[in-house]
């Protein structure tokens, strides 16, 4: 039992770096500015030589630190557009994963990268997405309503 717990905290450990790595990144922290970070804060020139509470620390003040209001409303836009992308295609009675409603975002808005799509595009496919589904419903009704009544 003892070696699974270290195996676990090691791939925890090895995730976690991966993370901090990641978030860097996204807040164009560069190479120079992350051994300050680590040596300013940990004594340490590597984040491999943090241990695992160390980086778990880390990582989450680089979590807070880069939830700027304008990242977090580009978030919700995007969970809503594929919310609204989802929803459509239930209503057309075809199922998809995530992956596919990226890819029909990414289409509808002439991109590459679902990440890339900007926040008013992002509005404004929403609420394509919810009318076209809101009208297709509409239009069903009407049409059920009219072949019922001229039966």
């Amino acid at each position: 039992m003892a070696k699974e717990t270290v195996f676990y905290k090691a791939k925890s450990t090895a995730g976690l770096i991966k993370k901090y790595h990641v978030l860097c990144g996204q807040q164009g922290i560069d190479a120079e500015q992350r051994e300050f970070l680590l040596v300013s804060n940990y004594g340490v020139t590597s984040s491999k030589d943090l241990n695992y509470s160390h980086l778990l620390e880390l990582v989450q003040l680089l979590e807070r630190n880069g939830a700027t209001p304008e990242r977090s409303e580009m978030d919700v836009w995007r969970k809503r557009l594929m919310g609204a992308i989802g929803g459509w295609l239930r209503s057309i009675g075809r199922a998809a994963d995530g992956n596919a409603i990226k890819a029909i975002a990414c289409r509808a808005a002439k991109v590459k990268n679902f990440n890339k799509i900007p926040l008013e595009q992002l509005r404004g496919l929403y609420n394509a997405f919810n009318n076209y589904k809101k009208d297709m419903k509409s239009v069903n009704e009407l049409t059920m309503e009219f072949l019922t009544i001229n039966n």
